[in-house]
C-alpha cells in the first residue's frame, strides 16, 4: 500500500490533544457566599488534580477519530497484482499526445511524428500500458489503455491530419486523468507536436501528476535560433461588387500572410476563375507579416462563377489555396405595407423604403402597397413583408402570411396608432406574433422621452454595430410604444427601453422569422428614422 500524500500523517500530532484534555481537567468547585459560619461544623474536603488517565476507552476512540482522519487524507491506495504476475516487474502507464493540427503537415512533419509514435510503441513491455491521445483544437482519446502492439498499430495508422489549430490544455487535461486513474507508479508523457505558439496562451493551469516524466519529441523544424521556417497563406478574400447597366463587375483583394518567422522573396500570387488563369502577382514578405494583394476587376458572366487564389513555392501546400464561389446579385423582393398619406405628411413606409434602397449587399427590390390592397398576390411576390402601422390581415390573406413565414419568409412589424389590437390578438393565437398587453404607452413630454438602452450585439442583424462607436441607439426619442409580453420559450428580446420594456421582439415560427417592432416605423411615436442607425 502506498500514499499519495504521504505529508498528511503529520496530522498524527493531533492524537496527543485528547490526552492533554484527559490530564487537564479539574473538579472545580463553586463558591457560595454566605453571611456567617459561626454555627457551622467545619469539614476538610480534600481537591486535587487529577494526573493520571482513568477513562482509557474515550481517550482510545477520539485517538482513533483522529489517525482515521489523518490516513484519509493522504489518500492510500494498493497496487494491483499485475507486476507480480509478471515475476515482479513493475510496468509503466504511457500517455502519447499527437498532434493532428493542421500545421502538422508542413513538409513531413505527419510522417515523422507517426514514426516517433512508432518508435515509442516498439518500446513497450508486457507489463507497461499505453494510450494514445490526438489533438488539435480538442482532444479524443483512441481507447483504453493497453500494451497490445496490433491494437496500438491500428490506432496509429487511423489517425489523420484535421483542419483544426493547436490547443495544449485539453490533452494535458485528458493525460492528466489518465495517470491518476492508472495504478502503476511509473508514469511518461510523450508529447508529440510542432509546439506552435498559438496553442498555449499562458493562463492554463495544469499539472501533471507527481514522478511523472515528460519526453518532448519536437517536430517544428526550428533554427539554432529558436526561428521557425518561412510559411505563407492565403488567409482571407474581400470582394467589391459595382453595377452600371445590367453588367456587374468584382474587385478581389487577397490577404497573404507569413505565419512563419524568416522572409519570403517574391511568392507568386495567381487569381484562377473558371479554369483560367486570371491575373498574377509578386510579393515579397518578411516574417510575421502580412499584404494585401489587389487584382483587377473583371465582369462576373451570368450563372456560377469558380475561381481560387494560389500561392506557388511553398512548402505547406495546404494552405496555398483559397477557393470561392461567385454569382451575380439578386435583389431580395420586400413588400412595405403602409397606410395611406394623410395630409402632407409622409406614407408610413417611406423611410423604410429608403433605407432598404441604400443597401447594396444584399440588394433589395422594394415594392409598395397599401393595408387596402395587400393581398395574398403581395405575399407570393415577397422574401420579406414589413408592415408599418397597419392592421393586420384577416382571413385567407392571414392564412397565407402564416404558411408563408413558416416556410422561410421574413415578417416585420411596425406598431402604432393603428395597429388593430383584434387582428394582432387573431394572429397571436395561431402563434405567429407574442401578445400586447392593452393601450399604448406615453413615455411623457418630448424632454423626457423614452431610450433603447439595450441591444443584443450578438444578433447577426446588429453585427454592424458591434465595434465600439459604430452607432447610438440611444439618441433616438421615443414618446409612445406598444408593451409587447415576450413568451420565455420561443420570443428572443433584442433591444428594450430605458424601463425594461421590450423595444423589438424576435419569433422563430418554423423556418422563419417575426420581428416586433415597439413603436412607429416613421416620424408619428418616435425620431428614430431620423438618425443614422435606421
Amino acid at each position: 500500500m502506498s500514499f499519495l500524500t504521504p505529508l498528511f500523517f503529520l496530522g498524527l500530532l493531533g492524537v496527543i490533544v485528547p490526552v492533554l484534555i484527559h490530564l487537564q481537567r479539574r473538579h472545580r468547585s463553586e463558591v457560595q457566599p454566605f453571611p456567617s459560619l459561626m454555627f457551622l461544623e467545619g469539614i476538610e474536603i480534600p481537591t486535587r488534580r487529577r494526573r493520571r488517565i482513568r477513562d482509557w476507552l474515550l481517550l482510545a476512540l477520539r485517538s482513533l477519530l483522529i489517525a482515521v482522519l489523518v490516513t484519509a487524507l493522504a489518500r492510500p491506495w494498493w497496487r494491483s497484482g499485475g507486476a507480480a504476475a509478471t515475476g515482479g516487474e513493475e510496468g509503466k502507464a504511457i500517455v502519447i499526445l499527437l498532434d493532428h493540427s493542421f500545421s502538422m503537415g508542413f513538409e513531413d512533419r505527419w510522417e515523422r511524428a507517426l514514426q516517433a509514435v512508432r518508435d515509442v510503441v516498439s518500446e513497450v513491455e508486457e507489463a507497461d500500458r499505453i494510450s494514445i491521445v490526438t489533438f488539435a483544437s480538442s482532444a479524443t482519446e483512441l481507447g483504453e489503455a493497453t500494451s497490445d502492439p496490433l491494437v496500438l498499430q491500428a490506432w496509429i495508422d487511423q489517425v489523420e491530419l484535421s483542419s483544426s489549430g493547436t490547443q495544449f490544455e485539453p490533452a494535458l487535461r485528458i493525460a492528466r486523468r489518465l495517470l491518476m486513474e492508472s495504478d502503476l507508479e511509473r508514469r511518461e508523457v510523450v508529447l508529440v507536436s510542432d509546439f506552435q505558439r498559438s496553442g498555449w496562451r499562458g493562463e492554463e493551469r495544469l499539472e501533471l501528476p507527481q514522478r511523472t516524466e515528460l519526453r518532448i519529441v519536437d517536430l517544428s523544424g526550428r533554427d539554432r535560433h529558436g526561428a521557425s521556417p518561412a510559411n505563407a497563406a492565403v488567409a482571407t478574400l474581400l470582394f467589391e461588387h459595382e453595377e452600371s447597366d445590367d453588367r456587374e463587375r468584382v474587385r478581389l483583394q487577397a490577404r497573404v500572410a507569413n505565419l512563419g518567422e524568416a522572409d519570403l522573396e517574391q511568392i507568386e500570387i495567381v487569381l484562377e476563375l473558371n479554369g483560367r488563369t486570371f491575373s498574377e502577382q509578386r510579393v515579397d514578405l518578411e516574417g510575421g507579416a502580412s499584404k494585401i494583394v489587389s487584382f483587377d476587376s473583371f465582369s462576373l458572366p451570368e450563372g456560377v462563377s469558380r475561381g481560387a487564389v494560389r500561392l506557388s513555392g511553398d512548402r505547406l501546400e495546404k494552405d496555398n489555396h483559397f477557393f470561392f464561389v461567385l454569382s451575380r446579385s439578386q435583389a431580395v423582393p420586400v413588400v412595405v405595407v403602409e397606410r395611406a398619406r394623410v395630409g402632407n405628411s409622409p406614407p408610413s413606409g417611406f423611410y423604410v423604403e429608403r433605407a432598404l434602397n441604400l443597401a447594396r449587399r444584399p440588394r433589395f427590390r422594394v415594392r409598395l402597397t397599401t393595408d387596402r390592397r395587400f393581398g395574398t398576390q403581395d405575399i407570393d411576390r415577397a422574401s420579406l413583408i414589413v408592415m408599418s402601422d397597419v392592421p393586420l390581415p384577416t382571413g385567407e390573406a392571414a392564412d397565407r402570411l402564416v404558411r408563408f413565414v413558416e416556410e422561410g419568409g421574413g415578417l416585420l412589424i411596425g406598431l402604432g396608432s393603428r395597429s388593430n389590437a383584434s387582428s394582432h390578438a387573431a394572429l397571436s393565437e395561431r402563434g405567429l406574433l407574442p401578445p400586447l398587453a392593452g393601450e399604448a404607452v406615453a413615455t411623457g413630454s418630448r424632454p423626457s422621452a423614452g431610450r433603447i438602452s439595450y441591444f443584443d450585439r450578438s444578433y447577426p442583424g446588429f453585427e454592424s454595430f458591434s465595434a465600439p462607436r459604430s452607432g447610438d441607439f440611444g439618441a433616438a426619442r421615443f414618446f409612445r410604444f406598444h408593451r409587447i409580453l415576450p413568451v420565455a420559450e420561443v420570443d428572443h428580446v433584442l433591444a428594450r427601453f430605458d424601463g425594461g420594456e421590450p423595444a423589438l421582439v424576435e419569433r422563430r415560427v418554423g423556418e422563419g422569422r417575426v420581428l416586433i417592432w415597439a413603436s412607429t416605423l416613421d416620424r408619428y411615436w418616435n425620431d428614430f428614422p431620423l438618425k443614422p442607425v435606421f
